[in-house]
């Protein structure tokens, strides 16, 4: 196929046949003037061509960093994926093949502004280390602008909505542990990963350490409810397990394994349809925590160290101040 039987059929997938037509012969009438040759499309084998050592290189230094195993195979698929699709060495890359690659995802693959973002962000990464250790020349990503985000506001619990929650959550098959991880969850702000590593040392009465990204150990702390919740919890438990949180009994018998994040998931999304909520996942109760704290007068760094955010920017966007606080502190400080 030709540049533009290839051009009418990305075309064809986005516009009606009228639209399509249109556009056809305006690059036609632009292009007439100029000669379009098709680029090699296979895998380059030229000697030389060490993108996968780069990138085994790259995720060692990653992985030396204590990044998570999660983050290592994101940024291990991404790199892959833009080799694959952009049919160069990863050496060789250019400003005007980054944005091909970021609008062909568009394009072809309907990803959103902030898949394109993160996987820009992922070169970014990629391309500083390399030129640090001067495995590159030029880091290709620098004439690149980040891509124009919609802001859309993700939306805390109410606190009538975390009370429907609770109430929810005493008519499980395990009441007492599913109240418990509300309350944890609504008490510390920790990842959905840090409440399923914890064990029941780490608990110490009033706070419990967490195992946070980057091998990061942290306090997070528990209020009365929290406490009492958990206390309930383990005088129900009849096993020597370590993990605080376990899984349903196989079969009515024996202990399964300490609960995963996708246990976890699935049953607060339970609880949220159970309740008429909209959008209930464990991180929302890590919005929460920050807008709750940030509303009631936590410092803003506070706040970023007990989510363990390594700055404060990533912490604004977990806090929402609410229209009621805002109108009520506009009449404090400016009527």
């Amino acid at each position: 196929m030709g540049l533009y039987e290839d051009f009418q059929e990305l075309l064809a997938s986005r516009y009606s046949p009228e639209d399509t037509s249109v556009i056809l012969n305006m690059l036609r009438v632009v292009g007439k003037d100029y000669t379009f040759e098709k680029q090699e499309t296979a895998l380059s084998t030229e000697v030389g061509d060490d993108t996968e050592a780069l990138i085994k290189s790259f995720l060692c230094q990653k992985l030396v960093e204590g990044l998570s195993k999660r983050s290592i195979e994101y940024y291990d698929g991404t790199l892959h994926r833009i080799y694959e699709r952009t049919k160069i060495p990863l050496r060789l890359m250019t400003s005007d093949k980054v944005l091909a690659y970021l609008a062909q995802r568009q394009l072809m693959d309907g990803a959103c502004a902030t898949t394109r973002n993160n996987e820009l962000r992922v070169m970014r990464t990629f391309y500083s280390w390399a030129v640090s250790n001067e495995a590159v020349v030029r880091d290709p990503t620098l004439k690149v602008k980040a891509i124009k985000c919609a802001k859309v506001v993700k939306k805390p619990f109410s606190e009538m909505e975390l009370e429907k929650l609770r109430i929810e959550a005493e008519k499980k098959k395990s009441p007492l542990k599913w109240c418990a991880i509300i309350e944890v969850l609504s008490s510390t702000g920790c990842r959905v990963s840090e409440l399923c590593g914890l064990n029941r040392s780490d608990i110490e009465g009033d706070r419990a350490i967490v195992h946070g990204k980057g091998s990061k150990d942290r306090f997070v702390y528990l209020n009365a409810r929290a406490q009492i919740a958990l206390a309930r919890y383990m005088d129900s438990r009849q096993d020597n397990f370590p993990a605080l949180f376990i899984g349903e009994p196989a079969g009515g018998k024996g202990i399964t394994e300490r609960m995963t994040v996708g246990g976890v998931e699935s049953g607060i999304r339970e609880l949220g349809k159970k309740c008429g909520i909209e959008k209930v996942h464990p991180h929302r109760f890590r919005r929460t925590t920050a807008t709750l704290a940030l509303n009631r007068g936590m410092p803003i760094d506070q706040v970023s160290k007990m989510l363990g955010h390594e700055q404060l920017s990533t912490t604004q966007i977990y806090a929402q101040t609410s229209e009621e606080n805002l109108a009520v502190s506009h009449k404090k400080f400016v009527t």
